[in-house]
């Protein structure tokens, strides 16, 4: 496959800070999904689920002609959430199945080089992934993936609670300098620099010197790499309904343009759009629209330009 995504799979319920609640929601890594799927067909998705993945997810990947051949399924349960939105627009979750589903499935849902094993080959051009510093696809398997797939990059798009814990928060950085491409957003680059400004963030994204997508929500994002930060602003729609999943998506096409060589307003824009079409429905995508969200994404990139 030329990308392959290697990320958590679950189930949400959500509560908004204004009380409004959606249950049953699909979500976790499938979000950056339909941040690839506009631009390059050939994608295979990894993660470790339970039994009823089918019950939940069948009928969203048969509809968007997907393959289950990277799902492994021997989890308790695919994992469901709770997700609390705060006012400020941080969030917080946990299990609906309480701490002692954590624990025993804990070790089970690390993703291993052997699970992206049944797509990496020459032919891969970008794996994402979201392991935390903590795991062993960073510490013991790196080599192996890089020796499956020779030419492909590696993103990494950090999770936040490797930022929020100041033990894991000093791995970071080391762990970031072992991929081709990061992502971070804006209150995760204050807090893993100690920094306070936007603009102080990027100088020091700069001086790390690792291409980063940088995301600073509703006003857009950036790409970071060889000394230059390029910004694109968020795409506008008539409506942002839920954003719950955007940063996963605007990220996955991030490292598509990073890929192909596309320059850096162009991958800016086409991740950029990518989010606003997430962000039109609670939940995500129910059938992924490839041909117009590319057409609106070029689109933009030429307005853009101008």
């Amino acid at each position: 496959m030329k990308y392959i995504i290697a990320a958590t799979t679950m189930v949400n319920d959500l509560y908004f800070a204004d009380g409004k609640v959606v249950k049953r929601l699909l979500g976790g890594g499938i979000y950056c999904i339909p941040g690839i799927l506009p631009f390059c067909q050939d994608l295979g998705y990894v993660s470790a689920c339970g039994p009823d993945f089918e019950d939940y997810y069948g009928d969203w990947f048969s509809a968007n002609q997907l393959t289950t051949k990277g799902i492994r399924k021997d989890l308790s349960h695919t994992r469901y959430n709770a997700v609390e939105y705060l006012p400020d627009g941080q969030w917080r979750e946990y299990s609906i199945y309480g701490n002692s589903y954590v624990l025993e499935n804990e070790e089970k849902m690390m993703l291993r080089a052997k699970d992206l094993e049944v797509f990496c080959d020459s032919q891969t051009l970008g794996i994402y992934s979201e392991s935390g510093v903590e795991e062993v696809y960073w510490n013991s398997e790196l080599d192996k993936i890089r020796e499956m797939a020779p030419n492909a990059k590696l993103l990494w798009e950090v999770p936040t609670y490797n930022i929020t814990d100041p033990i894991q928060r000093k791995q970071v950085l080391p762990v970031a300098k072992k991929t081709d491409l990061w992502s971070i957003n804006l209150p995760e680059g204050k807090e893993l620099f100690g920094l306070n400004s936007e603009t102080e963030v990027i100088d020091a994204l700069k001086d790390f010197a690792i291409p980063c997508f940088f995301r600073v929500g509703e006003k857009g994002a950036y790409l970071i790499h060889d000394n230059q930060a390029v910004f694109a602003p968020a795409y506008e729609i008539d409506k942002s309904v839920d954003p719950t999943g955007c940063g996963n998506c605007s990220t996955a096409a991030s490292l598509v343009g990073f890929t192909q060589g596309w320059d850096p307003l162009k991958t800016v824009c086409a991740a950029n759009v990518t989010a606003a079409y997430t962000a039109k429905q609670t939940g995500p995508i129910a059938v992924i629209n490839k041909e117009e969200i590319a057409s609106v994404a070029m689109h933009f990139y030429q307005q853009m330009k101008r």
